[in-house]
């Protein structure tokens, strides 16, 4: 945070270089405040990625970016004003957390949803969360056959300058289904409702 004890300011990733004490804004301009902080274990380090927790819509995503060389490398001139890549959400659904770099650009995170408790996953590349897999299946056999909601998000218009506020609709059991795409089971696949949304 730019201001100690200013809780409502975001937090911001700065990259320190102890040798020449500059500092690194480098999520200054993301409308995100980071979380946790990953470093992937990928090449010799020179333009590392860095894997972020942020909140997002209510959910807890992982987003990435690279490292820029006028970051890293000396004989790079360094802007007098530098532009950061845009972290980019590798994950889209539940909540993530505790992620952890592997070798060969896999990661290790937990999973939660409104509907299923924590899980662990494997997932493989920095870019995108394709070909994820399960290692623990909690609350999968229990859960087997319960109707729970998996929540129906809206939006509206607030009254700060038309500003867009989110808001969740949690059905009660028997109440009859939304018709929605659920964003995550228990066990962190997709489930797709037979009815249709009209």
């Amino acid at each position: 945070m730019a201001e100690d004890g200013y809780e409502s300011d975001r937090a911001v990733l700065v990259l320190y270089d102890l040798k020449t004490n500059k500092r690194w804004y480098l999520t200054q301009d993301w409308d995100r405040s980071v979380q946790s902080i990953e470093f992937a274990i990928d090449g010799d380090g020179s333009n590392p990625t860095v894997f972020v927790t942020a909140s997002e819509h209510a959910y807890a995503k992982v987003s990435s970016f690279t490292i820029p060389n006028f970051v890293t490398y000396k004989a790079v001139s360094k802007p007098k004003q530098p532009k950061f890549p845009t972290p980019k959400a590798i994950t889209h659904s539940g909540s993530v957390h505790g992620v952890q770099a592997l070798h060969n650009g896999k990661r290790v995170f937990s999973r939660s949803s409104y509907s299923g408790p924590k899980n662990v996953y494997l997932a493989s590349g920095v870019s995108k969360a394709d070909g994820n897999v399960s290692f623990t299946r909690f609350g999968v056999k229990e859960l087997e056959g319960e109707s729970l909601d998996h929540g129906e998000q809206f939006w509206f218009k607030g009254a700060e300058k038309g500003r867009d506020v989110q808001g969740w609709v949690f059905k009660p059991h028997g109440y009859g289904s939304s018709g929605d795409v659920a964003d995550d089971s228990a066990d962190g696949t997709k489930k797709h409702d037979k009815k249709e949304k009209k």
